[in-house]
């Protein structure tokens, strides 16, 4: 199972289902067994169901260096999933992070080495370290927000007035983005004046996002009432996205647009 501290507290459980069904074994007693392999020593655990067919061991706790052989058993009928199972007490990582373990020892050694270093291997120490931060800069790159197909989101707040006809919300910008979602969603309450507010884009707004049979205002009267597209849509570095506003006033809009997209091309986002 893998590598324990010495003195570590570890638990052990298993499943126990009936066989002719499959179904979970409820209110077995169970035996689990604790067996040091280097003496051939056993101990009977405590056991306890503790949910639909899963009985656990509550107090097993090893003591010296060692592999230990959990054992458990059951009366017929019943089938034990992951019956056995092997414990391996000090060594392994945890030893080595400890006084006196192998990583210790070896960051002792450079601890070391660094306090006699002659002034001339700083200048190696110096390369060492610009080498590393070269390396840093390549791995950031490659995780920055305008990486080709990672996922980046620009919200937008809308007040324009609600007659204010087409009101810009974004730009594609450096390279082409694929736009995958889009949320008109409603800040506050209603819009008396709201009529549609409908998202469009492309050039000529030829691409509609949410149409103005769906981006209404009984849709959008009440705070946290939203209307959504998804899809893919690809617009081209300039292109823009745009909403609608048609109402019968000047009142302001008071709504958020999400739109989540990717860059096409490295270095493609929205403004």
């Amino acid at each position: 199972m893998g590598d324990l501290k010495v003195g570590e507290g570890f638990i052990d459980a298993v499943m126990i289902r009936v066989t002719a069904t499959g179904a979970a074994s409820l209110g077995l007693a169970p035996t689990c067994t604790l067996t040091r392999l280097s003496t051939g020593a056993r101990v009977v655990l405590t056991v306890a169901e503790v949910s639909d067919g899963i009985y656990k061991v509550t107090d097993m706790v090893p003591g010296a260096d060692d592999e230990y052989l959990t054992e458990w058993a059951v009366g017929g009928g019943n089938t034990i999933y992951q019956a056995y199972k092997l414990f391996k007490v000090g060594g392994g990582v945890i030893a080595d992070w400890e006084n006196g373990g192998r990583l210790d020892l070896l960051l002792d050694g450079v601890i070391a080495d660094i306090g006699v270093f002659p002034t001339a291997n700083y200048v190696a120490i110096a390369a060492y370290v610009e080498d590393i931060r070269a390396r840093l800069i390549v791995i950031l790159a490659n995780v920055v927000d305008t990486k080709e197909g990672k996922l980046q989101v620009l919200e937008v707040p809308v007040t324009a007035a609600l007659n204010g006809g087409v009101t810009p919300i974004a730009t594609i910008t450096a390279q082409p983005c694929l736009i995958e979602s889009i949320v008109v969603h409603a800040d506050t309450g209603a819009h008396p004046d709201m009529i549609t507010c409908a998202v469009k884009g492309g050039g000529g707004q030829v691409i509609e996002f949410i149409g103005t049979e769906v981006a209404i205002e009984a849709n959008l009267d009440t705070a946290d009432m939203q209307v959504a597209w998804t899809g893919a849509v690809r617009l081209a570095a300039t292109k823009t996205i745009i909403i609608d506003l048609q109402g019968s006033g000047a009142n302001a809009a008071d709504l958020t647009v999400t739109i989540a997209y990717r860059a096409c091309v490295d270095g493609g986002y929205l403004t």
